[in-house]
């Protein structure tokens, strides 16, 4: 029952890590007119959009997807108190994923943060930066996650 318990906390941080992003990811594109999609599956996506979705991503449910002009962005947030898989093998799952998702034409950004970051090697961080976009709440809420959107979907304004 324990092993239960600590997956149902896992739950809990990381469904209230992804409300809270969204809290910022919506405001951005409501200002700049991108549809959000929450926790639909890349299957959806094909039906919907009428894109192409490799087996690798099939079943995989994105946390958001980001929609304009037939442009697409997958946002994925977590949340990590500990490192209780490996931390290389996470960071590798995501490159993964970015990899997957570039082969289709759809950029990825990952917003991630807790005590696991701290906790991991030196290297393991400098891959993950090395390798995928990826930012920490602050960061994200800074500016950051609304400078990138505008980049990755070109648009050209004051804000």
């Amino acid at each position: 029952m324990v092993g239960l318990d600590s997956n149902a906390r896992k739950n809990r941080s990381g469904s209230f890590f992804e409300k809270m992003c969204l809290e910022i990811i919506e405001p951005i594109c409501k200002d700049y007119g991108i549809e959000v999609i929450t926790q639909n599956g890349f299957k959806n996506l094909e039906e919907k959009f009428d894109i192409k979705i490799n087996k690798e991503l099939y079943h995989k449910k994105p946390d958001f997807t980001l929609v304009k002009d037939n442009k697409f962005l997958n946002i994925e947030v977590n949340f990590y108190n500990s490192a209780g898989s490996k931390p290389l093998e996470i960071i590798e799952s995501y490159i993964n994923r970015k990899n997957d998702l570039r082969n289709i034409n759809v950029d990825f950004i990952l917003i991630s943060d807790g005590p696991f970051w701290q906790k991991t090697h030196e290297e393991n961080v400098e891959k993950a930066f090395d390798n995928i976009s990826i930012m920490n709440y602050k960061t994200a809420k800074s500016g950051e996650l609304r400078k990138k959107i505008k980049e990755i979907f070109n648009i050209q304004d004051s804000n």
